[in-house]
C-alpha cells in the first residue's frame, strides 16, 4: 500500500507540470461547466499508481499523460484540486480535492484521462484535516 501511494504522489506532481506526451491537449474538454465551490469544506485524498496501460521501463515524464496534466490544471483553476503531485521517489502520486461529497470526488478521479485510458489507477478516500489551517486557510 505504501509503495502504491508513493507511485501516485510522484505521478501527479510530474503530470501537473505538463509532462511530455503523445496525447494532444486540444482534446481536453475545457467547456464543461465548473463545479461550484462547496460550502461544506469536504476534503478527499486520492492516490494514483501505474495502471495496465503504463509503459513499462518509462519514467513518469515519458508516459502519455499530457491530458491528465491539463485535467488537473482545470480542477486547480476551479478551486477543486488543493494540492497534488508525484512522490519524488516515483512510488506514486496523490492529491487533495475539495468537493461536495465522495461520489463527486470519485467521479472527478474517474473522469481523469489517465484513469479513463488506464495509464493510472486511482482510489479516493474522505479526509479530515486534523490540523486547523493546513488546507482550508492556505489560499489554494
Amino acid at each position: 500500500m505504501l509503495r502504491m501511494r508513493r507511485c501516485v504522489f510522484a505521478w501527479v506532481i510530474l503530470s501537473m507540470a505538463g509532462c511530455a506526451s503523445t496525447q494532444t491537449p486540444s482534446t481536453v474538454d475545457t467547456q464543461q461547466p465548473a463545479l461550484s465551490r462547496p460550502d461544506s469544506g469536504q476534503y478527499f485524498v486520492f492516490f494514483y499508481r501505474p495502471g495496465p496501460a503504463w509503459v513499462e521501463g518509462k519514467s513518469v515524464k515519458q508516459q502519455p499523460i499530457a491530458l491528465h496534466a491539463l485535467y488537473m490544471d482545470k480542477l486547480k483553476r476551479r478551486g477543486i484540486l488543493k494540492v497534488g503531485g508525484p512522490l519524488k521517489d516515483d512510488a506514486g502520486a496523490f492529491g487533495i480535492l475539495e468537493c461536495e461529497d465522495l461520489d463527486t470526488a470519485e467521479r472527478l478521479i474517474q473522469e481523469d484521462p489517465a484513469i479513463r485510458n488506464r495509464i493510472m489507477v486511482g482510489e479516493v478516500h474522505p479526509w479530515f484535516p486534523a490540523v486547523a489551517g493546513c488546507v482550508e486557510k492556505r489560499g489554494w
